[in-house]
């Protein structure tokens, strides 16, 4: 049995590693193909992706138990819209800028993807507060607050987590420079 066990978790790190290097792969053509349409395409997708979303949340809406939750979750996905799809084209282009131009706007990327989380948790924190109103959990509400009073925080972690790691890299790429230079 335990041979079993070991085969069965030297599989699935092998799997691991075979997903991880297609994938990367699978982006590296992506990018190299697309150039910059590569971001602005993947915003496009994630906003059909979206509005799929929202139509099977209406749909949801028209049939569920707790009805007052879907609708208000629609509504919030409708009056939002143009939130959604500016963080799915600022997520989309980060990670563009992250992968394709990475020395010349290494110093940007982390403001951009503090942003992104702070859309991101700010969203969270609205659909707790719905969850709160419509679902009769107070627990919620408590939580919502708590992450719209952390957003600043939230927002310097992950610019300082950033930065550093550009900070790092920076510093790594200068060291192998001078080794090899």
């Amino acid at each position: 049995m335990e041979d079993l066990g070991k085969k069965m978790a030297a599989t699935g790190a092998k799997m691991g590693e075979e997903t991880s290097r297609w994938g990367s792969e699978f982006e590296r053509r992506w990018y190299a193909t697309l150039g910059i349409l590569a971001p602005i395409l993947g915003g496009f997708i994630a906003t059909i992706v979206f509005l799929i979303f929202y139509l099977v949340v209406g749909a949801v809406a028209n049939t569920a138990e707790h009805r007052s939750f879907w609708e208000q979750l629609r509504d919030f996905l409708e009056t939002y819209f143009l939130l959604f799809v500016g963080l799915f084209f600022l997520s989309s282009f980060a990670n563009y800028f992250n992968k394709v131009h990475r020395r010349t706007l290494r110093w940007v990327t982390p403001a951009m993807t503090a942003v992104g989380f702070l859309g991101w948790f700010w969203i969270l924190s609205q659909v707790l507060f719905i969850g709160a109103r419509t679902l009769d959990l107070p627990g919620l509400e408590s939580l919502g607050d708590l992450i719209t009073i952390l957003l600043p925080v939230i927002f310097a972690i992950v610019l300082l987590v950033g930065y550093l790691v550009v900070i790092f890299r920076a510093v790594g790429e200068k060291a192998a420079e001078m080794r090899n230079g």
